[in-house]
């Protein structure tokens, strides 16, 4: 396991990016199988304010996900990537 990887983990990473568009109807390139086989059930859109306002039982990561958006948003893209943690 890499020194930067979270602890029970195995390799985990993820990575955000901010992109603006109209709306689509998300689906790359794997098939609704491929998708399946991989957990992946279900596509959702959330708005910031639902982020932020979020009471469910689902964890979103990293932790302050909502806050790092509405920073984004205000403050606009960073010149280099950040590194958010869990």
């Amino acid at each position: 396991m890499a020194d930067d990887h979270a602890s029970g983990y195995d390799g985990v990473m993820e990575d955000f990016y901010l992109v603006r568009t109209t709306h689509f109807v998300p689906h790359g390139s794997m098939s609704t199988a491929e998708l399946r086989a991989e957990n992946v059930t279900t596509f959702e859109w959330w708005h910031i304010h639902e982020v932020l306002t979020y009471q469910g039982k689902a964890v979103f990561v990293p932790g302050d996900l909502g806050q790092l958006l509405n920073q984004l948003l205000r403050a606009g893209v960073p010149t280099q990537p950040l590194r958010l943690g869990l």
